[in-house]
């Protein structure tokens, strides 16, 4: 009588097919959160120029006019893996003009670079609105939906 050992062609094959299927779900889901994990860095690298910006509000009464004025490198000198620049703008005078109304003082804009396909030549616009004496930060982007901060969803 003769033994049989190892395994047939077909359930070799079948393996193989497994792995494919698994493999086609897991890579897409893979670079969705790789793409994630590169914009919570940009927030990250964009926290310094927001409570430095307010600060300067708070102290001085106007919103910096660019990244020198917020006491910060220049733009293209804070980077990351796949942030090419955090720039600080002011909007307008960057004051209060009409008090107990929201104002508009001024951006935090973080521009991506090409390391990453989906973020490339894409941005998120922090913007500074003054009501009643506090800052609150509006966030605008135009990156792919799945990509948006939850700090940056309607």
């Amino acid at each position: 009588m003769r033994k049989e050992q190892g395994f047939t062609l077909i359930e070799l094959m079948i393996v193989v097919a497994i792995i494919g299927i698994l493999a086609s779900v897991a890579l897409p889901a893979y670079q969705n959160y790789a793409t994630r994990a590169s914009v919570t860095e940009a927030m990250s690298l964009a926290a310094g120029a927001k409570s430095s910006s307010a600060e300067i509000f708070s102290s001085e009464g106007a919103f910096p006019a660019d990244n020198t004025g917020a006491g910060l490198e220049t733009n293209t000198s804070i980077t990351g893996t796949n942030v090419a620049s955090v720039t600080v703008t002011r909007t307008g005078a960057g004051t209060v003009t009409t008090p107990g109304a929201s104002n508009e003082l001024g951006t935090v804009v973080i521009a991506f670079n090409a390391n990453n396909a989906t973020l490339n030549g894409n941005s998120v616009t922090l913007t500074a609105n003054s009501s009643g004496g506090s800052i609150t930060w509006v966030c605008t982007s135009t990156l792919p939906n799945a990509s948006v901060p939850a700090s940056c969803r309607p």
